[in-house]
């Protein structure tokens, strides 16, 4: 036997990076709040005529005091703004993860070599899966997603270290029967006052029902793979497919898969 992969869908990335590898930042600080004074402005009388002295005088708006200073005009407390709650992620929802779940079964994918000459398989993934698992209306989620919080750099390319496998050797994948159940999460950002929301997940068992793995074959040890990461974590980029179709009960399950039953290129 050639090798061994196994996604364990039970294991949250650090951050969401597929493998452990990848890893995601969050801004989460004191809301700054920034008061704002209130300026009083001043109000001009009307001239009044003194008719003892035969002069003209101007009413002022500034009060004396018994001393003979003077006062400003009252512009009632100074408040400032409502800047509103100074905690961090006061002004984000709460999140509502579900509970995670352990595994209840195992399916063992054997991949055969029937052919005469090498292909390559993965063996290890950063930023992209290993193999892809679809229901027939969404491909599942098979690892905590990849998050950014309120600032983060580029998100890495999906790229995977590639094993050969020669003419009459096989090739072992796990899948502990689970995928990820997503729910949202939030980020204070200080920056612009607002919260961000993502996906995150939690493992549990998937229901029964008919599934299509589908695993990426090489040609050759080297790859030409994405240089640019869109952050969302899907299978590995390949040349070649294998599609294997089963159906996910209760109990564990052993599989078998040529690769002389390979997909045509495009």
């Amino acid at each position: 036997m050639a090798g061994m992969i196994s996604i364990a869908s039970g294991c949250p990335q650090d951050g969401g990076a597929d493998d452990g590898e990848g890893s995601a930042s969050s801004a989460d600080s004191d809301a700054s709040s920034s008061g704002a004074s209130n300026s009083g402005s001043s109000n001009s009388g009307s001239g009044s005529v003194d008719s003892t002295a035969g002069t003209s005088a101007t009413a002022s708006t500034t009060a004396s005091t018994a001393d003979g200073t003077s006062t400003g005009p009252d512009t009632g407390p100074d408040t400032g703004p409502d800047t509103g709650p100074d905690t961090d992620g006061a002004l984000c929802p709460e999140p509502e993860p579900p509970d995670s779940q352990e595994a209840i079964l195992e399916v063992r994918v054997t991949v055969n070599n029937d052919t005469e000459q090498s292909y390559y398989v993965i063996d290890d993934t950063d930023m992209c899966d290993a193999y892809e698992l679809h229901d027939g209306v969404d491909s599942l989620v098979l690892q905590d997603p990849w998050r950014c919080g309120c600032e983060c750099p580029a998100p890495a390319p999906g790229t995977a270290t590639l094993m050969e496998l020669a003419p009459g050797q096989t090739h072992e994948i796990l899948w502990d029967g689970r995928a990820m159940a997503t729910y949202t999460v939030y980020d204070y950002c200080e920056f612009d006052g607002d919260c961000v929301d993502e996906d995150a997940g939690v493992p549990q068992p998937v229901p029964s029902g008919t599934l299509t793995m589908t695993l990426p074959v090489y040609e050759g040890p080297e790859y030409e793979w994405p240089t640019e990461g869109t952050g969302i974590i899907e299978r590995c980029t390949s040349p070649r497919q294998l599609e294997l179709e089963f159906e996910l009960g209760t109990e564990d399950l052993l599989l078998d898969v040529n690769l002389s039953d390979l997909i045509p290129p495009a």
